[in-house]
């Protein structure tokens, strides 16, 4: 049982009351220390040094020395999480089909690199998110992706966002054994939220960072 006061991140978030809550415990982190987005599928990342909610972005990047935890929400989209551990930085990303086209990852990296990272020192886990099994598309978005990240079956286009997400990270020498991810998939696990699933009455997951 847990004693102490709670956090309740709908709140924070806006979200409404019928959505799964996610309570956290206020001990270890306080609303008014969080950083985090109003999500809008760009592929905008900002590098933050105070909390708050900051709009039109789907990532941010802090430093360590900042005492800052970073927060974003997802169901189904991919959450990335970045450290960089030699120069104290870390970042969380929000990654959907939009994002990835346009290679959010990049725009997070490239703030990492303006302040002296080394892509030798990056590391980068791909939280839970929907897998290429389940998340069918149509060509209106699969035109937005080279064919290697589809994965077609009869009349059925199937995309890979981690494949995309992971060829970009190779691509500007983030090392494959410094580069991590889930085996969960949300739409297949009932566990996990799922809008592609449960569709307007799919709850949040809130993916924090903070070392």
């Amino acid at each position: 049982m847990i004693n102490e006061p709670l956090l309740n991140l709908n709140d924070v978030f806006n979200l409404e009351d019928d959505f799964p809550l996610m309570l956290i415990s206020k001990t270890k982190i306080e609303s008014q220390n969080i950083a985090s987005c109003i999500q809008t599928h760009s592929s905008n990342v900002q590098y933050i040094d105070k909390p708050g909610v900051y709009k039109d972005t789907d990532g941010i990047v802090t430093h360590l020395n900042n005492k800052i935890p970073l927060v974003i929400q997802t169901a189904d989209c991919v959450p990335i999480f970045i450290l960089d551990n030699n120069k104290g930085f870390i970042g969380l990303v929000h990654s959907g089909w939009k994002g990835t086209s346009k290679s959010i990852i990049l725009s997070a990296l490239s703030i990492f690199f303006d302040r002296g990272s080394d892509a030798n020192d990056i590391k980068v886990y791909l939280g839970p998110c929907i897998k290429s099994c389940c998340y069918e598309i149509k060509n209106d978005v699969a035109k937005f992706f080279d064919e290697k990240f589809l994965n077609k079956n009869k009349n059925q286009i199937f995309l890979d966002l981690e494949s995309k997400i992971k060829s970009d990270l190779l691509s500007i020498g983030v090392k494959n054994s410094n580069i991590f991810k889930s085996n969960i998939c949300t739409y297949e696990n009932k566990n996990f939220c799922s809008y592609r699933r449960d569709n307007k009455k799919a709850g949040r997951m809130y993916s924090i960072i903070n070392l």
